[in-house]
């Protein structure tokens, strides 16, 4: 079962005590509890609050991976889709909150040129602050490069998909964490 099937289930009173979700957070909880500084368990750490619809923590995760390395596009990418207003936990999309995700897409694209999701969002922020103009430069190209797309892809569009392999950098010297982590929510 994936964990959002664990999750439901454990909520109808089926399943385990301790869903996949519940599981991988104690991991990644012990993690950081002997290394505070350890990247892919506060990626891992914001991947499951993000999934569980808790934004603000996930941000706050994803953004410690961004101070913790700068190069990581795809934390910059999560970064920003995770903002929330302030006021508004529940709001992650303003006209308010448009310029800070367009420089947090901006960062993601400056280390990974093709990061379609981040192109997309960017294209959507890029409305949402009034500029049409970039809005529409920015559909044009992820159209050219969406590896979803239905004709042939004419070059490298990489993507941030929740699964093990495209949810970040991998693993430094086999992190088992990391792995155990992933292999739990997947």
């Amino acid at each position: 079962m994936t964990g959002e099937e664990v999750e439901a289930s454990k909520k109808s009173g089926g399943g385990s005590a301790l869903g996949n979700f519940d599981e991988a957070l104690q991991l990644v909880t012990g993690v950081m509890e002997h290394d505070p500084d350890n990247p892919h368990a506060h990626f891992c750490t914001g991947i499951i609050l993000e999934q569980q619809g808790d934004l603000r923590g996930a941000h706050k995760h994803f953004r410690r991976v961004t101070e913790l390395d700068p190069q990581n596009a795809i934390s910059w990418y999560w970064t920003a889709s995770t903002l929330t207003d302030p006021e508004n936990p529940l709001l992650s999309t303003s006209p308010e909150l448009a310029k800070e995700q367009a420089a947090l897409y901006s960062k993601a694209l400056e280390l990974a040129p093709y990061l379609t999701q981040a192109i997309y969002k960017l294209s959507f922020v890029s409305r949402l602050a009034g500029e049409s103009l970039k809005q529409k430069a920015l559909l044009d190209r992820w159209e050219r490069i969406n590896p979803d797309r239905r004709q042939p892809v004419p070059g490298p569009g990489n993507s941030a998909a929740k699964v093990y392999g495209e949810m970040g950098k991998g693993p430094k010297n086999n992190n088992r964490y990391t792995l155990v982590v992933l292999w739990l929510i997947e």
